[in-house]
């Protein structure tokens, strides 16, 4: 409601009831058009500032600032940079020319950007370039009045054409993160979505500190919503073709490696265990002719000592002396080593007969038969051989899955490793 006085000045409720703005000018009864009159104000005009919004005067380039809650007559004390120079050229009583603009401090602001496809190329095929479009939004708000104000004019600002500057700045922001993100990141074109968190952070690093210079507001948020990739490009088809050829050689040559592995290791296995039972075949020979040696030692020692007392002999025997040919030094000699060579003998013999007689053997005794022959498998289980396991164990481990149609297994007498499945033994498994 509006009073009128005859100075032509306007008794006014200076207020701002829109339900969303950045920034809005007051003008008497509401009106949008410019009058003659729309800046008049008079002193004890109602002037009420909602929470979280600021009312500007503006008069003659000084400018004064109430915050929000605030509702009271408009006096001199609450303008006390203007009303000075207000009283040197109106009257107290007298209505004064100012502008009065309410910013909205607590207002977020969001503007959606879209940049149309643009060529992206790949890191690793560098000769492939995909079409790539983004769009998202950035959410933001004053937060310094002061600067904002020092860099617009708010007789002249438009929130729609202040969103289209905002938008352009994003968009070539955007474009240059987005463009340079599959090299530093280290990621195929393809799969850029993959790193929207890291995206997001370096675009709002760089728009955050842009705003605040040149548009005097504060970045909240910035969202990437969407990388879209262009799925009909020559370049993306081209690319597929050229990744799907290559994970098809790289799978197909590590499965052949991981094979190739897998019979190393058996031939490996086989050696040792070949090996293995060739040491221990000489060992048990080793072992049972030092028992047969240990079985005969006395006779071998008598054996070595008959021939030791021969020689003696036939050395003392040919020493004769005298015209009848008999030494009877010789003959003494001889005679002593023979009583001593006796006398060893006899102590051999009489050992051997009084070791302790072995107990016969049962040629009747009951005889268990060997273990029944199993074949046995090896079983291939993420590239690395395990086993050899028997057939109720490949049962347990079907059954829990351990076990597939599709497992390599080995046993011997197979030239190669096949799938389970191709072994008529085997496959009766996976038919419960």
């Amino acid at each position: 409601m509006s009073i009128f006085k005859r100075e032509g000045g306007v008794m006014d409720a200076i207020r701002c009831d829109e339900p969303d703005y950045l920034i809005w000018k007051w003008r008497p009864n509401g009106g949008s058009e410019k009058t003659r009159k729309e800046n008049a104000i008079r002193w004890g005009s109602v002037l009420t500032v909602k929470e979280g919004s600021l009312a500007v005067f503006v008069y003659k380039g000084s400018h004064d600032y109430v915050w929000g809650p605030f509702s009271e007559k408009l006096r001199t004390g609450n303008l006390p940079i203007i009303a000075p120079l207000i009283s040197l050229s109106y009257g107290g009583g007298s209505p004064f020319p100012a502008e009065v603009y309410f910013i909205n401090l607590a207002e977020i602001v969001q503007v959606r950007f879209g940049v149309p496809f643009f060529d992206v190329f790949d890191p690793t095929y560098t000769e492939f370039s995909v079409p790539v479009a983004v769009r998202g939004a950035i959410t933001f708000h004053i937060s310094d009045y002061a600067r904002f104000i020092e860099l617009h004019r708010l007789d002249e600002f438009d929130l729609d054409r202040f969103k289209e500057q905002i938008r352009s700045v994003v968009n070539s922001y955007v474009k240059s993160v987005v463009l340079n993100a599959p090299e530093k990141y280290a990621v195929p074109v393809i799969q850029l979505e993959r790193k929207l968190p890291e995206l997001n952070a370096e675009i709002g690093t760089l728009i955050k500190n842009r705003l605040e210079t040149d548009f005097g507001v504060a970045v909240n948020a910035t969202d990437i919503s969407d990388i879209d990739i262009d799925t009909e490009s020559d370049g993306y088809n081209e690319l597929m073709r050229v990744t799907r050829n290559l994970t098809s050689a790289s799978v197909r040559a590590q499965t052949e490696a991981n094979i190739r592995n897998i019979g190393d290791m058996q031939r490996i296995h086989a050696a040792d265990y070949e090996e293995s039972l060739r040491i221990k075949r000489e060992e048990e020979q080793y072992a049972t002719h030092l028992g047969t040696q240990e079985q005969h030692i006395n006779v071998h020692t008598l054996n070595r000592q008959t021939e030791v007392a021969k020689a003696a002999a036939e050395g003392l025997g040919s020493r004769s002396g005298g015209v009848s040919g008999l030494d009877p030094v010789g003959i003494t000699a001889g005679m002593a080593v023979g009583s001593v060579l006796g006398k060893n003998v006899a102590g051999i013999v009489s050992g051997a007969l009084e070791q302790p007689t072995p107990p016969p053997v049962n040629q009747f005794a009951p005889q268990t038969p060997p273990p029944i022959p199993q074949t046995v498998y090896y079983v291939a289980q993420n590239g690395v051989q395990t086993g050899p396991f028997d057939m109720q164990t490949l049962r347990t481990m079907a059954e829990n899955g351990r076990l597939t149609p599709q497992t390599l297994v080995w046993c011997a007498g197979m030239a190669e490793w096949q799938e389970a499945q191709a072994l008529s033994d085997l496959s009766l498994l996976f038919l419960q």
